[in-house]
C-alpha cells in the first residue's frame, strides 16, 4: 500500500489533496444544519494528515482502516450549541492512530469511537475541556467507546468535564500513562459488560478516576494526587491483556512530562 504524507495550512485543504468531501458538505452533500463545515472523509488505503490546523471542522472516518491524523487541531465547533457537532468521529473502522492533537471548544465528543472499530489508538493528545458556554465551565461528553477496541496513552485531559472516556457496549479499552488535570464529573468510566484495563495514570484534583457502571475494571500503578476523590477508583476484577507490547513508564511525574509533549507542535 502506497501513503500519502501532507503538510498543509488547513484541514480543508488537507481534505481536498485527498480526495475528500468539500467544505461545508457531510459525506451524502447535505450541509449539517449548525452551520459548521464537515467534511466527509474518503480514504484510501493509506493516509496521513499532518500539520493542519482547524476551526469549526468536525472530521468523520467512516469503514477505514491505516489512517494516520498527527499534529491536528480540532476546535470550534458550535461550543455555545448542545450536540452540534463532534470533533472527531471515528465508526466500523481499524487501524487508526490520533496522535499529537489538540481538541477544544467543541459541543459534542471530541473523539467518539464506535460501532466495531478496532485497534484505534489515541497518543499524545492535548484534550482542553473548558468552554464558557456550558454549566461549570467544563466540557461533559468528552469521549464515548462503543462496541469498540481503543488505546489511550500518554493524553492530556485539561480541565475536562466527564467521558475521558465512557466506555460501553462491549468494548474494550487500555489507558496508560495518561495524565487527568482537574476534571469535575469523572474521568473515565466502564459498562454494559466492557472491560476498563487502567495502568499508571494521573490524577489530579480529579473527580471518580475509574468508575464501574456495570463493567470489569482492572486498575494498578495510578497516582491521585490533591483533592482527588477517594470515590470512583473502582476495580472490579481482571481485564483483557492487550494483544500488544507496551511500555508503561512511572506515574509519579505524568503531571509535568505529559503535558510538555501532548498536543499539536509537539512532535
Amino acid at each position: 500500500m502506497t501513503g500519502r504524507n501532507w503538510i498543509c495550512s488547513t484541514l480543508a485543504l488537507a481534505l481536498a489533496l485527498a480526495g475528500c468531501g468539500s467544505p461545508g458538505r457531510d459525506a451524502s452533500g447535505t450541509g449539517d444544519g449548525f452551520g459548521t463545515e464537515v467534511l466527509g472523509v474518503t480514504l484510501g488505503d493509506v493516509i496521513y494528515l499532518v500539520g493542519v490546523q482547524s476551526g469549526r471542522v468536525s472530521l468523520d472516518i467512516e469503514s477505514k482502516s491505516n489512517v494516520i491524523i498527527r499534529n491536528i487541531a480540532l476546535r470550534e465547533v458550535n461550543p455555545s450549541l448542545i450536540e452540534a457537532g463532534d470533533g472527531l468521529t471515528i465508526n466500523t473502522s481499524h487501524h487508526v492512530w490520533i496522535d499529537r492533537c489538540s481538541f477544544s471548544n467543541i459541543s459534542d465528543g471530541y473523539a467518539d469511537i464506535r460501532y466495531g472499530s478496532k485497534a484505534v489508538t489515541l497518543s499524545y493528545n492535548h484534550v482542553d475541556g473548558r468552554n464558557s458556554y456550558v454549566c461549570g465551565g467544563q466540557h461533559n461528553f468528552i469521549s464515548l467507546v462503543s462496541d469498540s477496541d481503543v488505546t489511550f496513552n500518554n493524553n492530556y485531559f485539561d480541565h475536562v468535564g466527564g467521558r475521558n472516556p465512557k466506555v460501553t457496549d462491549v468494548s474494550r479499552v487500555h489507558l496508560y500513562n495518561n495524565y487527568y488535570d482537574s476534571v469535575s464529573y469523572f474521568c473515565a468510566s466502564s459498562g454494559a459488560s466492557s472491560q476498563l484495563l487502567v495502568e499508571n495514570n494521573h490524577y489530579y484534583n480529579s473527580r471518580y478516576p475509574h468508575w464501574n457502571e456495570g463493567g470489569i475494571i482492572e486498575a494498578s500503578g495510578n497516582v491521585y494526587a490533591g483533592s482527588t476523590s477517594t470515590g470512583g477508583r473502582d476495580t472490579s476484577g481482571d481485564a483483557f491483556t492487550p494483544p500488544y507490547s507496551y511500555s508503561k513508564g512511572s506515574a509519579s511525574a505524568l503531571n509535568s512530562s505529559v503535558p510538555a509533549h501532548a498536543g499539536i507542535g509537539k512532535l
